[in-house]
């Protein structure tokens, strides 16, 4: 907290505090950037001292709390990173540490926060091109920092014309300078925003050698479905959009903040494939879904399933899309079983994804 002046202490100190409180939510005053099941950022102001950039994380779900069991805090891990990102690469800007702390409980993860001085971006500035992009993972690579999260969303512009590297917290520290499949996974990470495109930056960086290039392209093809896939599976989980309990006697899938609810089918495991076709039309084709929630019971109970659309819904819609809705399920069904194409790639960024996010 160097720097800061005593009133700016004043601010992240009652931060800490708060978020140690509840580790559910924001401090008063700090506007939500983004919200996620697992995570939440925030921007706040110091007073004297420009905008922070809180990273909070609460660990709702049982398998992050015991991933973190025996791993380093989120945050405490994302400060060494940055830390060491602006010892090795001085001359590529990063942001800058405030704070990093968390809690245990019962030697569980609770609560991991982050606070960054906000970098100085520039307003509606030029996007980072795929050589840049290049450019910016050879200096790291040098450096042996692995980052595999690297596309040019995480590459910002400052005022001055420089790119920022943003979002460490996936990014290890190699120690020597990276080989040939981390500098592999980086650029096909890279690739995946131009899979279509001309790959020849990555090469001519030095990313990768030239000979590598259709085998990069290849390799993001496959991140994008891989990616398209895992975003469509998320309706049997508990993630930030969907909320999901098992038990013996039956599952329950369900969208969140659905409200009250009616029924709108009743049957068998067919209407487990209009469920998985609604959400896969949802992301393929940014469709508005039609259901909010699916039960199902096991097969000692009868096995009986029940779709629920949103009371406010007209209960005849999802009837007359049900063709549509199967012939969603088939295209998640071809989907995992054909290589990457132009439609795959054109489908991810329609539904504004971006590789890998959680």
């Amino acid at each position: 907290m160097s720097g800061l002046s005593p009133t700016a202490r004043q601010v992240l100190d009652a931060w800490i505090v708060a978020c140690a409180r509840d580790p559910s939510r924001l401090p008063d005053g700090v506007r939500v950037v983004q919200a996620r099941l697992v995570r939440i950022v925030g921007c706040g102001e110091l007073p004297g001292d420009g905008g922070a950039y809180l990273k909070l994380m609460s660990f709702p779900r049982g398998k992050d709390r015991v991933r973190y069991a025996v791993r380093a805090l989120p945050a405490a891990h994302e400060a060494s990173v940055l830390a060491f990102a602006r010892r090795a690469v001085p001359d590529v800007p990063v942001p800058e540490v405030l704070a990093a702390t968390g809690s245990r409980r019962y030697g569980l993860p609770r609560m991991s926060l982050l606070v960054t001085r906000a970098l100085p971006l520039l307003d509606d500035g030029p996007r980072a091109t795929l050589a840049e992009g290049a450019e910016i993972a050879v200096r790291i690579a040098r450096a042996g920092l692995f980052h595999p999260d690297l596309h040019l969303r995480n590459l910002p512009r400052l005022a001055d014309g420089r790119l920022a590297l943003l979002d460490l917290q996936s990014a290890r520290i190699r120690g020597d300078a990276l080989g040939p499949r981390d500098r592999f996974a980086m650029a096909r990470k890279l690739a995946a925003e131009a899979v279509d495109g001309d790959l020849l930056p990555l090469a001519a960086s030095g990313l990768v050698p030239a000979r590598e290039l259709e085998a990069v392209r290849a390799a993001a093809h496959r991140l994008l479905v891989a990616e398209l896939d895992r975003r469509i599976r998320r309706c049997w989980s508990t993630s930030t959009e969907f909320e999901s309990r098992r038990s013996p006697f039956g599952s329950i899938h369900r969208r969140r903040n659905a409200g009250e609810l009616r029924l709108a089918g009743e049957g068998g495991r067919e209407l487990r494939r209009l469920w998985l076709g609604d959400r896969a039309c949802e992301i393929l084709d940014g469709a508005m879904p039609a259901f909010a929630m699916l039960t199902a019971s096991p097969r000692w109970l009868g096995g009986r399933h029940r779709l629920y659309i949103p009371a406010t819904s007209d209960v005849n819609v999802a009837d007359r899309r049900r063709t549509e809705l199967l012939e969603g399920h088939r295209r998640w069904r071809r989907l995992r079983v054909t290589p990457g194409s132009c439609a795959i790639a054109d489908s991810t960024r329609a539904a504004g994804s971006t590789v890998g996010a959680s």
